[in-house]
């Protein structure tokens, strides 16, 4: 028989095995972790927002409300603050765990902080990226100007998929 928890929450995500869930809670307190049923809820940092689960699950990255971006063990007892200019905005894990891109300038930062590299530079008069997302194969894709474009992390092979793309509103999701 399931049980009822009561919180508010938004911003849930899953653990990839799915036993735990991560979410920011809806007073905007912090990221918590709990188990999937809800119980042995607990505090991993305050005054954070948008948590992401590593692709193995024993990982969580989340951004600090002053901008930062931090990488901290599920226990929140370790943590890394990978080099970032400035906030770290929209991230995706890689599909290794080992690496994190940024939106804003696409970067790629490995997650214990040893190098951060710009996969290329938006400049003044060129539009940042949004809505990075990191495939299994190793490509990059993300929003650019209003396109869909993909490349490899290396800055190669830089392609466009598709033309008039735009946000749907202020829930983040990319319409086609």
């Amino acid at each position: 028989r399931g049980r009822i928890v009561d919180f508010a929450a938004r911003l849930v995500g899953f653990s990839p095995s799915g036993a735990r869930l991560a979410y920011e809670d809806a007073d905007y307190t912090g990221v918590w972790v709990a188990r999937a049923d809800g119980s042995r809820r607990r505090l991993l940092a305050r005054d954070a927002t948008y948590p992401a689960w590593s692709p193995r699950g024993g990982l969580l990255a989340f951004e600090r409300w002053t901008g930062n971006l931090v990488v901290a063990l599920v226990d929140g007892k370790t943590r890394w603050h990978p080099a970032t200019d400035g906030g770290a905005g929209d991230f995706a894990w890689s599909p290794s765990g080992r690496e994190l891109a940024l939106a804003g300038e696409l970067q790629v930062v490995g997650f214990r902080g040893r190098y951060q590299r710009t996969v290329f530079g938006t400049g003044p008069s060129s539009p940042s990226v949004t809505d990075v997302a990191w495939s299994r194969s190793g490509w990059l894709s993300y929003v650019r100007g209003g396109r869909l474009e993909i490349v490899r992390p290396s800055g190669s092979v830089a392609r466009t998929l598709a033309t008039g793309v735009r946000l749907s509103g202020n829930d983040g999701l990319t319409s086609y």
